[in-house]
C-alpha cells in the first residue's frame, strides 16, 4: 500500500512538473512573437473600415409636389407629407488602403499613411409619419417617399459634413490607432 502511495505521489509531481513546463513555454512563446513590416501592416489592414464617430439626428422631412402646365400649377395635382425621421451617420477610414511609410524596429518607431477619412453610412433609425395629403389627381406614392429620403440623405451628409465629422472622426481614429500601435510594442507613432 505504501509503495502504491509513492508511485502515485511520483506520478503526480511528474504531471505537475510536465503542466508546469508546458505554461512556460507558452508564455514564452507569445513573447517572442517577432513583428516585421508585413505582420503590422496586416494588423493594420485586418481592422478593415474603422468607424470612429457616429452622429445621430433627428429631423423633420416635408415633402411637396404638383403637376404644372407651362410653369402654372394645375388645380388638384397638390400632393404633400410631413415625417419626423431619426438618422445615423457614421465616418470612418478604410484601413485596407493604409500603407506604412516607415519602420524602424530597433527604436520602436512607425509612420502610417492613412487614407481620407470619409461617411461610411447613413442609416435611417426611425420614420413616423405625421401628415399625407393626396391630391385628386396625383396621389402620394411609395416612390415619393423614397424620393425624398434619398433627398433627405444628401441633405444629412451636408449637414454632418458642416459639423466637423470628418475632422472628429479623423482626431478619434488617430487616438484609437496610436493605442493600438503602442499596445504592439511602438513607442513612437506617427500617422499622416
Amino acid at each position: 500500500m505504501k509503495r502504491n502511495n509513492t508511485i502515485l505521489i511520483l506520478i503526480l509531481i511528474i504531471a505537475i512538473v510536465m503542466q508546469g513546463v508546458w505554461i512556460y513555454s507558452l508564455r514564452t512563446a507569445e513573447e517572442n512573437t517577432v513583428l516585421t513590416f508585413s505582420t503590422v501592416l496586416e494588423s493594420i489592414q485586418d481592422i478593415g473600415e474603422l468607424n470612429t464617430l457616429e452622429m445621430y439626428f433627428h429631423d423633420i422631412v416635408e415633402f411637396t409636389e404638383h403637376k404644372t402646365f407651362r410653369n402654372i400649377v394645375i388645380p388638384l395635382t397638390t400632393k404633400s407629407f410631413i415625417f419626423t425621421i431619426e438618422a445615423k451617420v457614421k465616418a470612418g477610414v478604410d484601413l485596407n488602403h493604409a500603407e506604412i511609410t516607415s519602420l524602424d524596429l530597433e527604436n520602436s518607431a512607425i509612420e502610417i499613411a492613412l487614407p481620407n477619412f470619409q461617411i461610411t453610412s447613413i442609416e435611417f433609425l426611425s420614420y413616423n409619419p405625421y401628415s399625407e395629403s393626396d391630391a385628386l389627381f396625383n396621389r402620394v406614392r411609395n416612390e415619393d417617399l423614397f424620393l425624398a429620403l434619398e433627398n433627405f440623405s444628401t441633405e444629412l451628409e451636408s449637414k454632418a459634413l458642416r459639423l466637423g465629422v470628418l475632422d472628429r472622426a479623423e482626431e478619434s481614429g488617430q487616438i484609437l490607432l496610436t493605442r493600438i500601435l503602442r499596445n504592439l510594442g511602438f513607442e513612437t507613432v506617427i500617422i499622416n
